[in-house]
């Protein structure tokens, strides 16, 4: 399945099933809005 062209948000984005989705969307080709409790995680990973 191809998300090109397509924007998801994934909330709690941070760790866990959270991460795993927007990981997932994101080799999909998605644009993905990821949000989390933890800005430095989410900057680096």
């Amino acid at each position: 399945m191809d998300f090109s062209g397509k924007t998801v948000v994934v909330t709690g984005s941070s760790r866990g099933l959270g991460k795993a989705i927007a990981e997932k969307f994101a080799s999909l080709n998605a644009n993905v809005v990821i949000n989390g409790t933890s800005e430095t995680v989410l900057k680096t990973e």
